[in-house]
């Protein structure tokens, strides 16, 4: 029984509880738009980053963040509002990303339960 592969229901109520134990242990966060100035060796010049940074998400911006859910430029690259939803709250954390000019790769929500669900995936494999 240990070999048997999860159902379609056993992995939507493990993804729904992961789901929930990522909104208890990180606090949401809105993306702004930034332009962070810094002196580039190389070209002699300033160049500029536009990672942007994350602030705290309040409830003004949480609700104008839902009203937009759907009507984005970015919509289409969604299967849903929740995907959708998930992919725009942030955590207060960032990995590189190696491109030139934004080298922070914020982390959302949807980042946070992909490596959650990819980790079940490779562990319940072995």
């Amino acid at each position: 029984m240990a070999n048997e592969k999860p159902t379609q229901t056993e992995v939507s109520q493990l993804a729904s509880r992961m789901l929930c134990e990522i909104i208890s242990d990180n606090t949401p966060h809105s993306w702004v738009r930034t332009e962070e100035p810094f002196y580039n060796f190389y070209s002699d010049r300033i160049n500029y980053d536009y990672s942007g940074e994350v602030r705290k998400l309040d409830k003004q911006s949480y609700d104008m963040l839902l009203g937009q859910l759907g009507s984005s430029e970015a919509s289409f690259l969604y299967s849903s509002d929740l995907e959708e939803l998930l992919n725009e709250i942030y955590i207060n954390s960032w990995t590189p990303s190696y491109v030139s000019n934004c080298g922070k790769n914020w982390t959302s929500y949807m980042d946070l339960l992909r490596q959650r669900l990819s980790f079940f995936v490779r562990t319940a494999i072995l």
